[in-house]
C-alpha cells in the first residue's frame, strides 16, 4: 500500500509540475478563439473573438500588427463579416484582410496593422496585458456536426515591425438541432493539456510499479 502511495505520489508531482509549465507558458503572447467552444442551433447567427493575451503591457510586446487564417466546415458554417480591433486598441488600424475568401468562404485571412504613427510604448498604454484582434460574425447551416476552428499561419509583429513568438490555440462549434447539444451531436474530447496530464502521471505511475518490481527483484 505504501508502494502505491509513493507512486501515486510521483504522479501527482509530475502532474503538478506539468501544470506549472502550462501556465508558465501562457505568459507569452497567445492568440485564443473566445469562446473557444460553443453550441449553437441551426441557421443561427453568432460570433466568435480572436484574442491575444500574454502581453507583458511593455513596448517591447506591444502588437503592431498580425495576421492569422481561420478554417471552418462551409458545410456547416457561414462567414457573414468581421469587425477587425473592435475595442481600437491599435488606433486607426489598416485592415488589408482578405476576409472570408475560398470555396464558400473559408478559410478567413486576416492581416491588420497598427496606427503608423503610434509608438510601442503608446500602443503598450492601449494594449495593457491583451485584447481582441478581430470579431467574427457566422451563422450557422441547417447540418448538424462539429466544426473545427483552425488557425495557422499566425503572426504577430511589434511596433517597429518584428515578429512576436507567440502560440495560439484552436476552437471548434457544434451545430445541434435545439442549440445545446442534447443528442450528443458533437461529443466531447478532452482538452489537449489536460490528456497531457494525465497520460503523464499514468506513465509516471507505471515506470515507478516497474522500479519498484525490479528492486524487489
Amino acid at each position: 500500500m505504501k508502494m502505491v502511495m509513493k507512486a501515486l505520489g510521483v504522479s501527482a508531482l509530475v502532474a503538478v509540475m506539468l501544470a506549472g509549465s502550462l501556465r508558465g507558458a501562457e505568459a507569452a503572447p497567445i492568440v485564443t478563439l473566445s469562446p473557444s467552444s460553443q453550441t449553437v442551433g441551426l441557421n443561427q447567427a453568432f460570433s466568435v473573438d480572436v484574442l491575444v493575451g500574454g502581453l507583458d503591457g511593455t513596448a517591447a510586446q506591444s502588437i503592431g500588427g498580425f495576421a492569422f487564417t481561420l478554417a471552418f466546415s462551409n458545410a456547416l458554417l457561414d462567414g457573414v463579416s468581421y469587425v477587425a480591433d473592435p475595442d481600437n486598441k491599435m488606433g486607426t488600424e489598416v485592415d488589408l484582410s482578405f476576409g472570408f475568401t475560398g470555396a464558400g468562404n473559408s478559410p478567413f485571412d486576416a492581416f491588420v496593422a497598427a496606427q503608423f504613427n503610434l509608438n510601442g510604448s503608446q500602443l503598450a498604454a492601449l494594449q495593457g496585458t491583451g485584447f481582441r484582434l478581430m470579431r467574427l460574425n457566422f451563422t450557422s447551416n441547417v447540418i448538424e456536426g462539429l466544426s473545427p476552428l483552425t488557425l495557422s499561419q499566425v503572426t504577430l509583429s511589434d511596433a517597429l515591425g518584428g515578429e512576436l513568438a507567440s502560440t495560439f490555440a484552436n476552437g471548434s462549434v457544434c451545430v445541434d438541432r435545439d442549440g445545446l447539444n442534447t443528442q450528443q451531436t458533437c461529443p466531447q474530447v478532452p482538452e489537449p493539456s489536460l490528456m497531457a496530464l494525465l497520460f503523464a502521471g499514468l506513465g509516471t505511475t507505471a515506470a515507478v510499479r516497474r522500479r519498484l518490481a525490479r528492486t524487489k527483484a
